[in-house]
C-alpha cells in the first residue's frame, strides 16, 4: 500500500522583531503538508540577516524557506554645546 501525502510539504516562518541594533530575534519554524513527523523545527535565535531553514518529513521530502530578520538602524545623537560666561551660569 503506497499512501501519498494529501498536499506538498511547506515550510512556514514566524519572524519576531530586533528592537535594538546589535540584538537578536527569535525565528519559529514550523511546516504543513507532507507526510509527518517534521524535522527541522523549532525555534532559532538569530541576528540580523538572511537565514535558511530546512524542513523535512517521513518521506524524505524537503522545503527551505528563506527568512530576512531586519533591524533598527544604528541610533545616532547629536550633541551641542556651548560655553558658560560666567561662574555658576549653565546653558
Amino acid at each position: 500500500l503506497i499512501v501519498a501525502p494529501v498536499s506538498t510539504l511547506e515550510a512556514i516562518a514566524s519572524v519576531g522583531n530586533i528592537q535594538c541594533h546589535g540584538d537578536s530575534a527569535t525565528v519559529t519554524i514550523s511546516a504543513v503538508g507532507g507526510n509527518p513527523p517534521y524535522t527541522g523545527l523549532g525555534s532559532y535565535v538569530v541576528g540580523a540577516g538572511m537565514h535558511t531553514f530546512l524542513v523535512g518529513d517521513a518521506n524524505l521530502c524537503t522545503d527551505t524557506i528563506l527568512v530576512v530578520v531586519d533591524e533598527p538602524a544604528t541610533l545616532l545623537a547629536n550633541v551641542t554645546s556651548s560655553v558658560i560666561a560666567c561662574a555658576g551660569g549653565y546653558t
